[in-house]
């Protein structure tokens, strides 16, 4: 496994003006940006949330994070986004083994299941399974480059940087933000 804080902010380094959906990371912490959208706050679904938002603005390149527990608890969406076949869609899995937002139980099939082979088997081509350094800096531009929908297996370790997550004003303050930047024209790709 490696870094957790380290493979976020390299993917960070790479980010342009892509929207990030996310669960409860650290990426606030990492890269805090008006276009960072705390998900629905149900773990598994964040997957669904980000499919919907990358169909009906695909305009905009979306990626999202979800745990390993997460798209465990929702491997239907995996084939959704196959069928869907978003160009705008990254899937990032934070893999570490466990349910680390409820306690860090260990996740089932912990070093049996491999994420990337089932989103191929999904039908998602374009899915990476990174366990290395070498292998996530060999991959980040690729993965960034490519059309998707991409799936990345990242395996990290547990979470060492504060949990963001609480939404810091009213949810329709949130939820005014967000529209917004949906609504705004997507800066140009270097």
């Amino acid at each position: 496994m490696m870094d957790r804080e380290a493979a976020l902010r390299l993917l960070a380094k790479h980010r342009t003006s892509d929207i990030v959906v996310r669960g409860w990371t650290e990426w606030d912490h990492i890269d805090p940006s008006e276009r960072n959208f705390i998900g629905v706050r149900a773990m598994g679904h964040h997957g669904g949330f980000a499919l919907g938002l990358a169909l009906a603005r695909p305009d905009h390149k979306f990626i999202c994070f979800e745990g390993d527990g997460g798209i465990l608890m929702n491997l239907g969406i995996l084939v959704t986004i196959a069928h869907m076949n978003p160009p705008n869609l990254i899937l990032v899995i934070l893999n570490n083994g466990c349910y680390e937002i409820t306690g860090g139980q260990p996740v089932p099939g912990v070093g049996k299941a491999r994420l990337a082979d089932i989103a191929r088997g999904a039908g998602i081509a374009r899915a990476y399974e990174l366990t290395t350094w070498s292998d996530l800096e060999r991959s980040v531009e690729d993965v960034y480059r490519e059309q998707g929908p991409i799936f990345v297996d990242l395996h990290v370790g547990q979470r060492t940087m504060p949990m963001a997550g609480n939404y810091p004003q009213p949810i329709r303050s949130v939820r005014d933000r967000y529209l917004k930047v949906l609504n705004e024209a997507p800066a140009s790709r270097p």
